[in-house]
């Protein structure tokens, strides 16, 4: 993974809703003892039973991020456990046509902002990633988000969408 450089983010480990504190903590203390902390990791619960101090004291110990996320399952606390902010903006899986925006996440989108604007002195970096089931078009929500950021919005339209040249090997990556 060394060959990606500054391509690689953060290594994110997404857990099922079955993985629980009760049967679960051993095998999580286990693999985050093992993890090269050379590489940035978040990792994603999608069990209520983790949100509390003792795994995110867990966390911390080992430098990995709690990723926040909007999802199917819940809206995870906004704590702080590495130098990192990953916030993953997934929605419910319930819009079908993602061609535009079908429903208002205006109010979600000011609540994560907030919670971002107010630890931001904490990271060094923030990764924010939406996919179309969080409102129905991934791109407008990321323009939504940008605004409320005071950014500039991307033209989508303007960008290439042609495929390009395919890559088939990692050194084509590093180009």
């Amino acid at each position: 993974m060394s060959e990606l450089r500054e391509k690689l983010g953060p290594l994110v480990i997404q857990l099922p809703p079955s993985f629980n504190i009760k049967k679960d903590k051993d095998a999580l203390e286990t693999f985050l003892g093992q993890i090269d902390q050379k590489y940035t990791h978040a990792i994603e619960f999608r069990n209520k039973s983790w949100w509390k101090p003792e795994t995110y004291k867990l966390l911390e110990k080992n430098n990995v991020a709690l990723a926040w996320s909007e999802n199917q399952y819940a809206s995870t606390p906004t704590e702080t456990t590495s130098d990192i902010a990953y916030l993953r903006m997934v929605g419910d899986r319930t819009i079908t046509n993602f061609s535009a925006p079908q429903k208002d996440q205006t109010q979600t989108m000011k609540k994560w902002y907030s919670a971002l604007e107010e630890k931001s002195s904490l990271f060094k970096q923030g990764y924010i990633f939406f996919n179309n089931h969080f409102a129905g078009f991934g791109p407008g929500s990321v323009n939504e988000f940008r605004r409320l950021a005071g950014l500039a919005e991307l033209d989508w339209k303007a960008i290439k969408t042609e495929p390009g040249p395919l890559q088939s090997s990692i050194s084509q990556f590093q180009q």
